[in-house]
C-alpha cells in the first residue's frame, strides 16, 4: 500500500512539473499582459482626470519594464510635450526602443523623425529603413509616404554635391554640360559644393547673385544631378523674387526634372501659392503630367494645399478628372485636414465614390481616425453603410483601429450597427475589446444586441473581460449582458477573467 502511494506521489509530481513547463510560460505572459493593460487603464484614467503628468509617470514605469506599447506612447508624449516637457532626444530614444522591437507605428514615426531631423540629424537613408519596415508590417501611411518620397526625391532635399565635370541628361533629353572647358567666361563652372552657382543661388533665393551670374553668361538651362533647372529649384523653394528674374528672360517653364516634374508641379507639391499663380500667369501648363501621370493639381492634393488647389481648379478646370472620380477626395481623406476635403467637395467631388477595393473616402478617414473628416463627409451625405470588399464598413474600420473619436459620429447615424467584421465581431464587440467606453455606452443606448458572438463564440462581455476593461464589463453587466454564455472553448466570461488573473473583473461577473 505504501509503495502504491509512493508511486502515486511520484506521478503527481511529474504531472505538476509537466504542467508547469507547458502552462507556466503562457501564464507568466498573461500576467505581464494583465499588468501592462492595468498600466494603460491607469494612464488613461489619469488623462481623463486632468493629470497628464501622472499618466506619463505610469507609462515611463511600464516602458522601463520593456512594454513596447508603453515605450511608443512615452515617446509620443515627449515628442508632443504632453504631460511632460517636450524633449526630442528622449522621444527619439523611446521611439527607437519601440521601433526596434517591431512596433509598426513607432517604426513609421521614427522614419518621419529621421526624415524631418527631429531629435537627430536628418537622414533620408535611415528614414527609408524604418518606413520600409513599417510598411512591411502593414502600416498604410508608411507605404503611402514611401511612394511619395520615391516620386519626389528630386525636390524634397536641398541641393547636394554633383559631379563637377560630366553630363546629365534630363527627362526631356536635353544634355547640360558642367565641364570647366565649356563654362562661359567669368562664370565659375561649379560652386563650392560642386554645383552650378546659378542653381545654388536660385535655391537660396539670391536675386542679386542671379542677376550677376546671368550678366556674366550663366546658362538658365543648367540642371543639377536630379534634372532641376534654376527655375525648378526656385519654384520648389518658394523663392518668388528669383522666379520673377528667371521668368523675365526666355526660360524653362516646361522643363521636366528626372521624375517628370515641371516647376509648376514642384511649387504645387510644396504649397507655394504665389509661385503657382505667377507661373500660371506666364503660361505654365497646368495639365502637364509627371512620370507617374500626376498633374500639379494631384500633387497639391497630396500636399494638402487648399489655396493651390483653388488656383489650379480655376485654370481651365484642371484636376476635374481626379475630382470627379473621387480619387482626389480619397487622397485627402488619407492624409489631409478636413478643409481640403471641403474644398474638393465644393469642386464637385462625389462623397460616395470608392476605389477598386470599395473603400470610400469615409472609410479611409475612419481607418485613419480623423473625426473631423468623418464628420464633414457625413454632413455632406456620405453613406456609412457602404462596406469594402473585405466586409468592413467605415464604423468597423474605425473600431478595428481603436479610433473612438472617429467612431462616435458613425455610431450616432445608427446605420450599420448590425454589421460584423469578417471575424464576426460586431461594433459592440470591437468597442469592448478596444476599451472604448464612450462608444460602448453609445452602442448600448442604441439597443444593439448585447450577446451576439463572433466566430470564436466570444461575446462583447467576454472580450471586455479578456482585455481587462473593468468599466466596460460593469456597463455590460448593468445593461443585462448574459454572464453565463460559453465560447467555443467552453469558457464563460468569469472563466476568462479567472484564467488571466483579473480578480476584480471576476468578482463583478460572479
Amino acid at each position: 500500500m505504501a509503495s502504491h502511494d509512493s508511486r502515486t506521489a511520484v506521478l503527481v509530481s511529474i504531472v505538476y512539473l509537466l504542467l508547469a513547463a507547458v502552462v507556466g510560460a503562457p501564464l507568466a505572459q498573461a500576467q505581464r499582459q494583465s499588468e501592462a493593460e492595468a498600466s494603460f487603464d491607469a494612464a488613461d484614467a489619469a488623462v481623463r482626470a486632468g493629470q497628464p503628468a501622472r499618466a506619463v509617470e505610469i507609462l515611463a514605469k511600464a516602458a522601463r519594464s520593456n512594454n513596447v506599447e508603453a515605450q511608443y506612447r512615452l515617446a509620443s508624449a515627449y515628442r508632443n510635450g504632453l504631460g511632460v516637457a517636450k524633449d526630442e532626444a528622449l522621444a527619439l530614444k523611446w521611439m527607437r526602443e519601440a521601433a526596434g522591437r517591431g512596433h509598426v507605428r513607432a517604426q513609421f514615426n521614427l522614419g518621419r523623425m529621421y526624415l524631418a531631423g527631429i531629435g537627430v540629424p536628418a537622414d533620408r537613408a535611415e528614414a527609408d529603413v524604418w518606413l520600409k519596415r513599417s510598411a512591411a508590417g502593414g502600416h498604410e501611411s508608411a507605404a503611402v509616404l514611401l511612394a511619395e518620397l520615391a516620386a519626389t526625391t528630386a525636390i524634397i532635399r536641398p541641393p547636394t554635391a554633383a559631379t563637377a565635370a560630366g553630363k546629365h541628361k534630363a527627362a526631356t533629353g536635353v544634355t547640360a554640360t558642367f565641364a570647366a572647358t565649356s563654362a562661359p567666361a567669368g562664370v565659375p563652372p561649379v560652386g563650392k559644393n560642386g554645383r552650378a552657382p546659378i542653381l545654388d543661388a536660385a535655391w537660396r533665393g539670391q536675386p542679386d547673385t542671379i542677376r550677376t551670374l546671368l550678366a556674366n553668361g550663366a546658362s538658365i538651362a543648367a540642371t543639377d544631378e536630379d534634372g532641376n533647372t534654376a527655375l525648378g529649384l526656385a519654384a520648389s523653394a518658394g523663392k518668388i523674387n528669383v522666379i520673377d528674374i528667371l521668368l523675365a528672360i526666355p526660360s524653362t517653364t516646361e522643363h521636366r526634372n528626372g521624375v517628370g516634374h515641371t516647376p509648376l508641379m514642384l511649387a504645387a507639391l510644396k504649397g507655394h501659392a504665389s509661385v503657382v499663380e505667377r507661373l500660371l500667369a506666364r503660361g505654365a501648363d497646368p495639365a502637364a503630367r509627371s512620370a507617374t501621370q500626376a498633374t500639379a493639381f494631384d500633387l497639391a492634393v497630396r500636399g494638402c494645399h487648399a489655396p493651390v488647389l483653388r488656383l489650379l481648379a480655376g485654370a481651365g478646370g484642371v484636376g476635374q478628372d481626379s475630382v470627379r472620380s473621387g480619387a482626389a477626395l480619397a487622397q485627402a481623406a488619407r492624409s489631409c485636414p478636413s478643409e481640403i476635403g471641403l474644398a474638393l467637395i465644393e469642386m464637385g467631388a462625389p462623397v460616395n465614390g470608392y476605389d477598386e477595393a470599395r473603400r470610400t473616402a469615409l472609410a479611409i478617414a475612419a481607418n485613419r481616425g480623423s473625426a473631423d473628416f468623418v464628420t464633414l463627409l457625413l454632413s455632406r451625405g456620405a453613406d456609412p453603410g457602404i462596406a469594402d470588399t473585405a466586409g468592413f464598413t467605415p464604423l468597423l474600420r474605425a473600431l478595428e483601429m481603436g479610433h473612438a473619436e472617429a467612431a462616435v459620429p458613425l455610431v450616432r447615424t445608427r446605420i450599420g450597427l448590425d454589421r460584423s467584421s469578417p471575424a464576426g465581431n460586431s461594433p459592440l464587440m470591437l468597442a469592448a475589446r478596444a476599451g472604448l467606453a464612450d462608444v460602448t455606452a453609445d452602442l448600448i443606448r442604441a439597443g444593439v444586441p448585447l450577446d451576439a458572438r463572433n466566430s470564436l463564440g466570444n461575446s462583447a462581455l467576454m472580450l471586455a473581460a479578456q482585455e481587462r476593461h473593468i468599466a466596460i464589463v460593469r456597463s455590460l453587466v448593468v445593461a443585462g449582458a448574459n454572464r453565463g454564455l460559453r465560447n467555443k472553448s467552453r469558457q464563460t466570461a468569469v472563466d476568462i477573467a479567472n484564467g488571466l488573473g483579473h480578480d476584480e473583473i471576476a468578482r463583478i461577473l460572479q
